[in-house]
């Protein structure tokens, strides 16, 4: 899983704003597992999101998103939900706790 951190940090360096502290963390870590995925989070507005990830389509009641590694995302809403949109089912709860574990064994595994 070291080339999907190598991609986030290549992904990162190449954005309009790299974030050096938060490609720095990517460069440190010996592997994605779960601590590094949870320690990869970054809460940003859905604008800025959008701005480094074009083309994503966020539920129209998002006002900000938790990102994390390779764009992955929680969508918080402005009803002070969390949603996570995964392929073919939809997630919403109270804390983002839940929410992140299933985002991670969803496209990581047990890891």
């Amino acid at each position: 899983m070291k080339i999907i951190l190598n991609q986030e940090i290549l992904r990162e360096k190449m954005s309009e704003s790299p974030d050096k502290d938060y490609i720095q963390k990517l460069q440190n870590a010996e592997a994605l597992n779960r601590k590094m995925f949870n320690d990869s989070a970054r809460l940003m507005s859905a604008e800025y999101y959008n701005k480094k990830n074009p083309g994503t389509e966020l539920h129209t009641l998002t006002k900000e998103v938790m990102s994390y590694v390779g764009g992955l995302r929680i969508e918080l809403l402005r009803t002070g939900m969390w949603y996570l949109p995964l392929v073919s089912e939809h997630f919403f709860d109270n804390s983002n706790y839940e929410l992140e574990s299933k985002l991670f064994r969803h496209f990581f595994g047990n890891n």
